[in-house]
């Protein structure tokens, strides 16, 4: 393909007083824009480097999506856990009269659980 002759349209150059006729080429990569071959190296490095730190940023976000889906599963299964617990102990307090030190460590658990809730929330907030 034969480049056309004009004026490159990144704005360095534009405000350049050495204002003379170059080879142009298209950046199809981002900007459309008709650039001469220095500035369309420069927007093609620049490309390249976004597209590296692009992908550094979506592994980070994927390591943290996969750290934050295994804590919250390990919440909801330690909550499964604290609510079938207390379930049991309520259901169990019609027939017959249950040791307050069995109750005890299952209302400080859920006391602990409420204290970090509201933690959470006042902190996102």
């Amino acid at each position: 393909m034969i480049s056309d002759l004009g004026y490159c349209e990144d704005p360095l150059c534009c405000q350049s007083l050495n204002h003379e006729l170059v080879r142009l080429f298209r950046c199809s990569i981002h900007c459309d824009r008709l650039l001469c071959l220095d500035h369309l190296n420069a927007h093609n490095f620049y490309y390249e480097e976004e597209k590296k730190q692009n992908a550094v940023v979506l592994n980070e976000l994927q390591n943290n999506l996969t750290l934050y889906q295994t804590i919250f599963e390990q919440q909801i299964q330690e909550y499964r856990e604290l609510v079938h617990q207390a379930t049991t102990l309520l259901l169990h307090k019609a027939s017959s009269i249950i040791p307050i030190e069995q109750i005890r460590p299952v209302l400080e658990k859920l006391q602990r659980a409420i204290a970090v809730y509201h933690q959470e929330k006042s902190w996102i907030f």
